[in-house]
């Protein structure tokens, strides 16, 4: 009997465990669609932070594209390359860096 009430309880366990994976995809959504909304307003070094979490719950290569562009918006062009490496990998067919911007994301290029 005991092993049964053991079972019972580690299924228990694995079941909320199962249930937390499964809300992370939804919580990392959450984060990036947070860290639009700062963009959108200016708040680009909190938008940072909320497109960090979102990439530590569920790397996406949009979110860490997005990542990536406000760097280098914030004059970190060293810390973006990681972030528009992955998003690269994770999709080669979209570009990691919007058309027309430099390199640094200083000036639009003509």
């Amino acid at each position: 009997m005991l092993s049964k009430t053991s079972s019972t309880v580690d299924n228990k366990g694995d079941n909320e465990a199962k249930q937390n994976c499964e809300r992370r995809p939804d919580r990392s959504h959450a984060l990036y669609d947070e860290g639009r909304a700062l963009i959108e307003v200016g708040d680009l070094q909190q938008a940072v932070e909320r497109l960090k979490q979102s990439v530590e719950l569920g790397p996406h290569f949009k979110t860490l594209e997005l990542l990536g562009e406000c760097l280098l918006k914030l004059r970190r062009p060293l810390e973006a390359i990681v972030p528009l490496a992955a998003a690269s990998t994770l999709n080669n067919q979209v570009r990691a860096i919007t058309p027309g911007t430099s390199l640094l994301g200083m000036r639009r290029v003509p």
